[in-house]
């Protein structure tokens, strides 16, 4: 069985773990905080493994430790009319 299909259902059992213990009445917070620490775990693991050598790594952690600048405003294809000066 293929690594990926291996997480997927990991996750998927974790999942309907979860919802049958909130439907059910017996959730208890501290096994429902370790699900979702499992689960985000889980979704780390495949991000990180899915990256395709260092330089895509190098890549990300570059773009995450930049401050991204400020958007420029779309500009419009209507041409637009300057508003006449009320006197």
């Amino acid at each position: 069985m293929n690594a990926v299909y291996l997480k997927f259902l990991a996750a998927a059992l974790l999942f309907l773990l979860w919802t049958a213990l909130v439907w059910t009445g017996h959730a208890d917070p501290a096994l429902i905080g370790a699900i979702k620490f499992a689960l985000g775990s889980l979704g780390l693991y495949h991000t990180v493994t899915n990256l395709q050598g260092t330089s895509q790594l190098a890549a990300l952690l570059q773009a995450l430790q930049q401050p991204s600048a400020p958007a420029a405003p779309p500009k419009s294809s209507v041409p637009t009319i300057a508003p006449k000066e009320m006197s």
